[in-house]
């Protein structure tokens, strides 16, 4: 019913092959570098123009060589913004050598016009052609990226020129996806196809194929002071429904090896760093980690608040425990940071909205107890707060036995 009993509950109900078959690292994707050109208000790495953190040449290529060995299909290379490192050709072209498909995030800051595109894509078509495998682009395109002045809509217009001009002619296995993190109120992908309905409106049905709207749920770095009633909520799913052993392991720029990207972040769950740990060691610890393959099976669910925020005050925690966070007044506003209680944030979505009226309203049992089960799916620690006061004010045996449950399982720490 509640959250860590549903934990328990579903790891009894996997199926024990599952937990005895190791975990396999499916794809790396390897953070070349933190610098970027923007310091977009959303970023879930914290880029910007000073960050300094990347991985060199000789780290890379041992990477890359490790990801061949476990027999990879691809390998995907993001920041920051990859092409601000000096050393992407080589890094992309010992991924060929390797006959590795690559993945290529940018921001486009670099498209001044088509023919840059065209000319880095005939530099590759040699390594291409050789390889066998196919070079993917993801370009983002959203209000976050376009509203700053090194990554203007036009060098998004002249990228998606270039490469549609490329995908036509068909002479060479380059694709493209436009990414575009979901808030409201961004016109941005709109303004967009209005330019492109100018220049090739023939091309225009393909285009709207490869937009990739990201939830922004799915940051968690600058995301957090951005407000919640941007998030748009996954759906839950079925925890069964993927028994897939391949992951993709995350490696930052520090070089940490991380076993699940943004939301979780590179202080939590690591499993060590490539510059001491091998790829296939880090296999061996994801295979002794039953959590790591509940997160794989059902990232949807525990993604959500309130995991992800227990999460986050175990991380807190470990590091007050371990001395490596002693400062008093950044202790103070961590903690207040996790327990929103001043920004009273209660418009995550519409239903949980709706079920925080229980803390001002007095509905009846049924109403108060599907107003407590959507927080406890959808709420965060502020929860913790008002939950405390409503168990004090109610008088009804059964709603305080509910209300006391939820602060004993999701909301205990």
């Amino acid at each position: 019913m509640y959250l860590y009993q549903t934990i328990v509950k579903e790891l009894a109900d996997y199926p024990l092959d599952y937990f005895v078959s190791p975990l396999r690292i499916g794809c790396v994707s390897l953070m070349l570098t933190k610098r970027c050109t923007n310091q977009c208000g959303h970023c879930c790495n914290y880029s910007s123009p000073q960050a300094t953190e990347q991985i060199d040449l000789p780290l890379a290529e041992k990477i890359i060589e490790q990801a061949a060995g476990l027999k990879h299909y691809n390998i995907q290379i993001w920041g920051g913004e990859p092409f601000l490192h000096k050393n992407l050709f080589e890094v992309l072209a010992c991924c060929l050598r390797h006959k590795l498909g690559v993945r290529l995030n940018t921001n486009a800051f670099w498209v001044s016009s088509p023919q840059v595109v065209r000319d880095f894509i005939n530099k590759l078509k040699p390594l291409l052609a050789a390889a066998g495998v196919d070079l993917v682009f993801f370009v983002s395109c959203d209000k976050f990226h376009q509203q700053q002045p090194a990554t203007p809509l036009e060098n998004v217009v002249n990228f998606i020129l270039a490469l549609e001009e490329e995908c036509a002619a068909g002479t060479t296995p380059v694709s493209y996806n436009i990414v575009s993190v979901k808030a409201r109120e961004d016109t941005t992908i709109d303004e967009l196809f209005s330019v492109l309905r100018k220049k090739i409106p023939d091309r225009i049905s393909s285009i709207i194929k490869k937009i990739n709207f990201v939830p922004i749920e799915n940051s968690v770095g600058r995301a957090k002071t951005i407000s919640s009633a941007e998030i748009n909520y996954a759906p839950q799913g079925n925890a069964l429904a993927d028994l897939s052993q391949d992951i993709t392991i995350y490696i930052s720029a520090a070089g940490n090896i991380i076993f699940s990207e943004n939301w979780i972040g590179d202080n939590i769950f690591p499993l060590g760093n490539i510059k001491e740990m091998s790829l296939p060691e880090a296999e061996k610890v994801l295979s002794g980690q039953r959590l790591f393959k509940l997160l794989q099976l059902h990232p949807a669910k525990y993604s959500f608040y309130p995991f992800r925020k227990y999460v986050d005050v175990l991380e807190i925690t470990n590091s007050i425990a371990s001395g490596r966070l002693k400062n008093t007044m950044i202790i103070r506003d961590r903690i207040a940071g996790l327990m929103q209680i001043t920004e009273k944030q209660f418009d995550k979505s519409a239903e949980l909205s709706q079920a925080r009226q229980i803390y001002v309203d007095q509905p009846d049992i049924q109403t108060a107890r599907k107003n407590l089960h959507s927080i406890d799916l959808y709420g965060d620690l502020s929860d913790l707060f008002y939950l405390k006061n409503l168990l004090r004010q109610t008088t009804d045996a059964v709603l305080r036995q509910d209300i006391q449950a939820l602060l004993d399982t999701t909301y205990s720490y």
